[in-house]
């Protein structure tokens, strides 16, 4: 079994990743009636985080076995985090943006189940929400 040898700095950061990534799986879908946010492939889609709106879920259906690539790119560098959820709640796969670039993506991933997936997008841990980001997610 691999050793993991973190600093404090990093396993407060991964802890408050994970804190926060199940704070917002554990959130209903929200949708408005005149806003549809289905992903589909090879189609981005643009989207917007605020103070009062911290998060945004997106949805996407799939069959069991194929993967999944998903990108955020912030349009001001903001840090960004992802979080897929599959079909009966559980964690498939997360991302933060350490770089401070304001882009992460999970890549590759293959989904266990038939049926709608969840893509929750939210600030990065640590990240100043003062203002209004924009993003395009795929």
């Amino acid at each position: 079994m691999p050793k993991f040898n973190f600093s404090w700095r990093q396993r407060q950061r991964l802890f408050l990743i994970v804190l926060i990534g199940a704070l917002v799986l554990s959130l209903p879908p929200v949708f408005s009636q005149d806003e549809t946010r289905v992903l589909l492939p090879s189609m981005p889609v643009s989207g917007a985080l605020a103070p009062e709106a911290p998060a945004a879920t997106y949805v996407f259906d799939a069959v069991a076995g194929s993967t999944a690539s998903i990108t955020v790119i912030s349009s001001d560098a903001q840090p960004l985090a992802l979080a897929l959820t599959g079909p009966s709640g559980n964690s498939v796969a997360q991302s933060i943006d350490t770089s401070g670039l304001g882009a992460t993506q999970i890549e590759g991933v293959l989904l266990p189940a038939n049926g709608r997936y969840f893509v929750a997008v939210f600030y990065a841990p640590g990240t100043a929400t003062v203002a209004e980001n924009t993003f395009d997610i795929a």
